[in-house]
């Protein structure tokens, strides 16, 4: 048993009212049927397939121009394709590489001694801060004793 419903312009603007997103949801559905119908089909048709066959070889045919002006020549090896870089490129990834390792190494030094001036900043005036304490002490008991010593006299 199959139900089959017509519904016409009017009949829809009542149905829906002000319900904007169930407008919204069959619009939506509508075009998801009419495509899976009509597309699937035109997706299969053998003249489309070529066409974008075609297109693909002259995108790729494009990047490969592209890498190879600028980045060297792509290459095949029982193990796949390959890029085998120019000389200029190698040797300017080489010079980058270089130059990030010793920027990352001059940092790294750079800290390392900021740490060892900073504890050697530290040392200094927890020694100043001993030799303080220990001159105070001296000097009170020093006090106290001569102190003890005037009033045994």
């Amino acid at each position: 048993m199959s139900i089959k419903m017509s519904l016409d312009t009017p009949a829809l603007e009542r149905l829906f009212k002000d319900d904007k997103e169930l407008e919204i949801q069959l619009k939506q559905g509508v075009i998801m049927n009419f495509v899976h119908g009509h597309m699937t089909d035109l997706l299969k048709d053998e003249f489309l397939q070529k066409q974008i066959k075609e297109i693909k070889e002259t995108i790729m045919g494009s990047i490969r121009e592209v890498v190879q002006k600028e980045l060297g020549t792509l290459k095949e090896s029982w193990g796949g394709n390959y890029l085998e870089l120019k000389p200029d490129f190698k040797k300017a990834i080489k010079e980058n590489t270089v130059s990030e390792v010793n920027n990352a190494i001059s940092a790294i030094v750079c800290n390392s001694i900021d740490e060892k001036i900073q504890t050697a900043e530290i040392e200094k005036y927890i020694a100043k801060s001993v030799a303080y304490k220990i001159t105070d002490l001296t000097r009170e008991e020093v006090q106290k004793r001569a102190n003890d010593v005037i009033k045994k006299i």
